[in-house]
């Protein structure tokens, strides 16, 4: 099965949740900072890093295309 990379730019990230809203089943809202959080995903240098599955890609690309601040990064 195709995996694919993710870089989601949390420094630029302001929380507005319309990642979460579309890809609620991955993307959460941290209630702590107030910004994005995948489960799964680690934390380098303010990025959040991680692969999905090609099941996971359609909704990680529409959570990509809602984000207002272009922070989602799909390496395919």
């Amino acid at each position: 099965m195709k995996k694919y990379k993710v870089i989601i730019d949390s420094k630029k990230c302001i929380g507005c949740g319309n990642c979460s809203m579309v890809a609620d089943k991955y993307i959460k809202i941290n209630q702590q900072s107030g910004l994005v959080d995948v489960s799964g995903f680690i934390e380098k240098n303010g990025r959040l890093v991680g692969e999905i599955s090609e099941q996971q890609l359609d909704d990680f690309e529409r959570a990509a295309r809602v984000c207002t601040e272009l922070v989602i990064k799909i390496i395919k």
